[in-house]
Formats: C-alpha cells, structure tokens, sequence
C-alpha cells in the first residue's frame, strides 16, 4: 500500500512516512532527489528537513551547504538571498550543536571563494 502512494504522490509518502517514525527513509529521499535544477522541490521550504534536523543536525547542515553551493551558482539576486537565508539556518543549527568554529571557518571560505560575486557577498552581510 505504502508503495502506491509513493508512485502516485510523493509528498503523501513521505508526511505518512514521518508520522510512523521513519524520518530515515525521508531524509535519505530528499537528499538523493534533490539537484541543481530541482533544489527544493520535494523539500519546499525545507519542509521535511526543518522536522529532520532535530535527529540528523549534521546530515541537515551538509544538506543545506550543498543548497547555498547550487543556489550562488545561478547567479541571480533573488537566489543569493535565499542563499542566505539557508545560511542563516545553518549558522542556527552549528550553533545550537557547539560547532560555531566549523560555522566560522566553513562561512569564511565560501565568502572567499566568491569574493568576486559582490550581490552575495551584500546579501549574507547580516550574518
């Protein structure tokens, strides 16, 4: 039955999936799905990982790396602030699980890196 809905709606599979305590099984299926053209289609506001990051904070912060990484890539404004925002989450997470030093050097070498996109660099200014 669980694999009817899987095939037929997705979203249904995985909200059943989190009610029964399988937040396994969801965090595996959003990271796997999730590229570069569809970031944020199952996990939508990160609707699932928000509720996974409790169990898997370390697996949710990779998650969310890799997000800001896809998102700087399509060098538009409005996706250098939703960068930012991921980022924010981020920062949230290390420092509620004591890693502020990782947050710190990991954050110093993204700007870094793209030190040369000056619209990122305004839009994570805040943090």
């Amino acid at each position: 039955m669980l694999e009817v809905v899987k095939k037929k709606n997705i979203t249904a599979y995985l909200d059943i999936c989190l009610e029964k305590g399988k937040k396994k099984d969801v965090l595996d299926y959003i990271i796997k799905s999730t590229g570069v053209y569809t970031w944020g289609a199952i996990d939508a506001g990160h609707r699932y990982s928000k509720v996974l990051v409790q169990d898997y904070p370390n697996e949710i912060v990779q998650f969310y790396w890799h997000e800001v990484h896809a998102l700087i890539k399509l060098s538009k404004d409005k996706y250098y602030e939703k960068a930012a925002s991921t980022l924010s989450e981020i920062k949230t997470i290390m420092m509620k699980n004591k890693q502020a030093e990782d947050w710190e050097e990991q954050f110093s070498e993204l700007k870094d890196v793209h030190r040369r996109r000056k619209n990122f660099l305004k839009a994570i200014v805040r943090l």
